[in-house]
């Protein structure tokens, strides 16, 4: 779910309202994101921590349970696919015999974090 550009608060509401859509569509058990963490900005923090509050009120309203969170490179270690994007992405490629470039590298950290959650009992 990629956002139009408009104001923050803006972003907030069309963010809620196309995960809540999505949230009621797909029945999930449990959400997974992954937490923030101190990278080379922090607007981008800041961002994304505001982003993962409305997911974080919405698993709970909703679902009636916190959202799993972990942190990427966490989760890389976790699941020995090295800790580098690119190492994750060429291990889901080999085990599941996928054609990819790595211009999908915006999917691994997804997809690895959806491998730790089905490893992790307390779905």
């Amino acid at each position: 779910i990629k956002p139009p550009k408009m104001p923050m608060g803006a972003k907030l509401v069309w963010l809620r309202d196309e995960l809540e859509q999505l949230i009621k569509r797909v029945k999930p058990n449990r959400i997974i994101i992954e937490d923030v963490f101190r990278g080379r900005s922090i607007s981008t923090l800041k961002l994304l921590d505001r982003f993962n509050g409305v997911v974080i009120e919405l698993s709970r309203r909703l679902l009636g349970k916190e959202p799993m969170l972990a942190q990427a490179i966490s989760v890389r270690k976790y699941l020995q696919c090295g800790t580098k994007k690119e190492q994750a992405f060429s291990f889901i490629c080999n085990k599941y015999h996928l054609d990819w470039r790595f211009d999908k590298n915006d999917i691994t950290d997804a997809i690895c974090l959806g491998l730790w959650a089905c490893k992790n009992k307390d779905l």
